[in-house]
């Protein structure tokens, strides 16, 4: 089912937990300017460009070449009335150039540069927001509907709750992945703007995921068993498992040309590598502490980590599989990643701790964005 709604509402420029786990935060606030000066972190000789405080409960990122513009999903926070908002950022100075009010509330990212589409996962109301961000147009597509009220004295099913989002290099199809007692991966039709498939036997809390579009497959991590999931895009059936040799899988990267497969994982300090052909581990590469969001530098070899309980980015060198550097990021804990398709640009959110205020988790402070610069080489 579609549900259609009137344009969002468009402001101009005047203006980690990890998404299972759902933290509560403070209401959005208009978006506030905190600008550092560049500094240099010798542990790994990258600089910190920028770093804004913007609004609370920050979520993933997703960065437009095309329009050389920075996308940043907010949940608005976790009252019963709360709504999510979209921030368009300039990627430099970090900026507010636009803001869009969502009909619900916005987790998971991926946008499609053919057609100027952000979709938005709202993990509370299992459902799907697609916004034109040239128009403002929003329209909603329902998941998943609500579990029934278990019987008395049988606990209530937990979701399936949209988590990540995945879409294919032809924009037609968008994966996600529903983290639940018993998860699913929901196949969507962009074209058509309708659920195509849901498919069902991930256990509990399908977490990450990593497209191979070459060879049709599409890689589930899966939190609790320990696992990684393969499946079959062609017909979009599951067709293997493997253990990932960590404890508490949460997100994937993918390194098609060397055939590795990396995970990051909570509960254990290590970053493991599977081969793809073969879903045998080739190595673990320690890091100290969690993991949680990889990017994938391509052009520079190299895996960013974000490590929020631990408060540090980790640069993994993927030729060598071996830990380059780390960058100490006391002040806040680093959540999501977005990339730069030349690999010379990183932003990433910024999480500040909660407390419960009443009823509610909320933060004393906006989360950030900040944009870092690695060094050549």
């Amino acid at each position: 089912m579609v549900i259609k709604r009137s344009r969002a509402l468009l402001i101009g420029a005047l203006s980690t937990l990890p998404l299972w786990a759902l933290p509560a935060g403070a209401a959005d606030t208009a978006a506030a300017s905190s600008t550092v000066d560049t500094q240099t972190l010798p542990a790994a000789n990258w600089q910190v460009r920028t770093d804004r405080a913007l609004a609370h409960a920050l979520y993933e990122l997703a960065y437009s070449p095309s329009m050389d513009a920075l996308f940043v999903a907010s949940a608005g926070g976790f009252e019963d009335n709360a709504k999510g908002v979209v921030y368009q950022l300039d990627p430099e100075s970090l900026e507010v150039q636009k803001r869009w009010a969502l009909p619900g509330q916005a987790f998971g990212l991926a946008f499609d540069e053919a057609t100027k589409t952000l979709y938005l996962g709202d993990t509370l109301d299992q459902s799907l927001i697609r916004l034109n961000v040239e128009t403002g147009d929003t329209e909603t597509l329902q998941l998943a509907k609500p579990a029934p009220e278990p019987a008395e004295g049988e606990e209530k099913p937990f979701g399936p709750n949209p988590r990540q989002l995945v879409l294919s290099p032809d924009g037609q199809t968008l994966y996600i992945s529903g983290v639940g007692t018993e998860s699913v991966l929901w196949v969507v039709d962009t074209k058509r703007f309708t659920l195509e498939k849901t498919v069902t036997g991930f256990g509990e809390w399908a977490t990450g995921l990593a497209l191979d579009a070459d060879t049709n497959r599409l890689f589930v991590s899966t939190y609790k068993d320990n696992a990684v999931r393969v499946v079959d895009t062609t017909d979009n059936t599951l067709v293997d498992q493997w253990p990932t040799g960590g404890k508490s899988p949460l997100n994937l990267a993918l390194d098609k040309a060397n055939h590795h497969l990396f995970v990051t994982h909570a509960k254990s300090n290590a970053v493991t590598v599977l081969d793809t052909r073969t879903g045998k581990q080739v190595t673990s590469i320690d890091l100290g502490g969690d993991s949680l969001a990889a990017a994938f530098d391509a052009p520079e070899h190299r895996l960013l980590v974000s490590q929020r309980d631990a408060r540090k980015l980790s640069i993994i060198n993927t030729d060598e599989l071996s830990l380059e550097g780390q960058l100490p990021l006391e002040t806040a804990m680093p959540n999501s990643l977005a990339l730069s398709p030349d690999g010379k640009r990183v932003w990433l959110t910024l999480k500040q701790p909660i407390k419960k205020v009443g009823e509610v988790y909320k933060a004393e402070k906006p989360d950030h964005v900040a944009t870092l610069s690695p060094a050549k080489r």
